[in-house]
């Protein structure tokens, strides 16, 4: 094995390059080369095939081939300005290799290269993992691909990390089983920061219970979730869709959206902390909403097959206005209002149903519309408890169907002097009496000749 070389520049600076070393091993996966365990040497690989990890101050690669980190922890010591700088083709860290960064607070770089990969699945080993833990401050360049159970973490200890490259979680149809997942975690106190690229296949997991601010380009994929802790923030300040599947907002969680553009949560999601965005919000599968939601000037919450657990009255928009309801076309919704439900301001049913069930008012400020095949059910119904301040007029109340708390229909429902109710407006009733003694008469005069 060399010893470290030692270079002198012209300016007279010394400069310690990473070690080129002849290592133990065979280089196969069987027999992979073994890298010295010396947290003082900066080690360079310049051979592809197989290493097993030790622990360095800094790791590179040379400028071409392919390197593979097997069955071994490794660690590097986050002093050096860039502690893993991967210039090959690829880097691999596979079965059970956990690259993390030491405790030391000076600001450190990793440079993924053309790309580096973390595989954490391995042959039948389900229980292999391979994990990039930063335990310091520092940024993140090149391309990194997160695999099989592989994971990205920001420890906690108030560490600051950003991403300025292009980071994919990537799902593998070939990996069984529900419990595996490609993780992005934040740890409390700790912060990531996203300059580039993240793509969030599906079994990918945002664990955010720190800080997690988005400024540039973050993809959720279908299968996909999204997790933010009791007390933690997450922050988009990007402009665009953003689609979210299964997001869970703990107590004192924080959601903000900087974007204009509508906000999409699909799947099982629940609301226990405060979601803002300045935009409207499309919610899709089940939902339950305790705790608060605030859109822009003008936004509506669309409802696109969506059941909906509602126990909380705070909605409205950044101005304190009430939002509308719109109803995506042809789609099926349920509303459980537990409580007092906010007042909204507008119900459009375009060409869909929904059942809602109340237990105390339900109060619609502006217009109800509809148009097509739409259908309103209103469960525990009670005459006053219901209130439209106008309907289009070209509502049709017979899509209007009032039950009881056992699900008996009640009977036809009409609107009189801003409310649903199970009597008729006067005037109909009036001329529908007016009509009944008409034709009663004329039947007595019939029979009288």
């Amino acid at each position: 094995m060399k010893k470290q070389n030692t270079i002198m520049c012209a300016c007279g600076a010394l400069l310690i390059q990473p070690m080129l070393m002849a290592f133990s091993g065979g280089g196969l996966s069987d027999n992979p080369w073994n890298i010295p365990n010396d947290p003082s040497q900066d080690i360079m690989l310049d051979q592809s095939g197989y290493y097993r990890g030790g622990n360095a101050r800094s790791l590179s690669t040379a400028d071409t081939g392919d390197f593979v980190i097997v069955n071994n922890n490794m660690q590097l010591s986050a002093d050096a300005e860039i502690a893993l700088d991967n210039r090959g083709d690829s880097l691999t860290l596979s079965e059970r290799s956990l690259l993390m960064y030491g405790l030391q607070e000076k600001n450190t770089t990793t440079n993924m290269g053309k790309l580096t990969e973390f595989i954490g699945f391995v042959g039948s080993d389900y229980n292999a993992e391979s994990s990039f833990i930063w335990r310091a401050s520092g940024a993140i360049t090149g391309v990194a691909n997160f695999k099989d159970r592989a994971s990205l973490v920001v420890d906690s200890g108030g560490y600051r990390v950003t991403n300025s490259g292009n980071i994919s979680f990537l799902s593998d149809p070939a990996v069984d089983g529900e419990n595996y997942s490609n993780t992005l975690r934040v740890s409390k106190t700790s912060s990531f920061i996203n300059d580039g690229s993240i793509l969030m296949e599906s079994k990918g997991v945002l664990d955010v219970g720190g800080s997690f601010t988005n400024n540039a380009q973050l993809t959720l994929r279908q299968g996909s979730k999204m997790l933010v802790r009791n007390g933690a923030e997450f922050v988009s300040n990007s402009e665009g869709t953003m689609d979210i599947f299964d997001l869970v907002l703990e107590t004192g969680s924080t959601f903000k959206s900087a974007s204009t553009d509508t906000l999409k949560v699909f799947g099982s999601s629940q609301f226990e902390g405060a979601l803002s965005t300045n935009g409207s919000l499309r919610l899709s599968g089940d939902v339950v909403f305790l705790e608060e939601i605030t859109l822009g000037e003008g936004g509506v919450i669309e409802l696109a097959d969506v059941d909906m657990d509602l126990q909380s009255d705070r909605i409205g928009t950044v101005e304190g206005q009430q939002v509308g309801i719109v109803l995506q076309d042809g789609s099926s919704n349920h509303l459980d209002i537990a409580v007092m439900a906010p007042e909204f301001a507008s119900l459009e049913l375009n060409n869909a149903d929904l059942t809602i069930d109340i237990y105390d008012e339900f109060i619609i400020a502006g217009e109800v519309s509809g148009y097509g095949d739409y259908q309103l059910v209103i469960n525990n119904f009670n005459e006053g408890k219901v209130a439209f301040a106008s309907i289009a007029d070209d509502f049709d109340m017979s899509r209007v169907v009032l039950k009881d708390g056992s699900g008996n229909i009640l009977g036809n429902a009409y609107y009189a002097d801003g409310y649903v109710t199970l009597i008729p407006e006067p005037a109909h009733y009036a001329f529908a009496m007016a009509l009944l003694s008409m034709l009663l008469a004329y039947y007595r005069r019939g029979r009288n000749r």
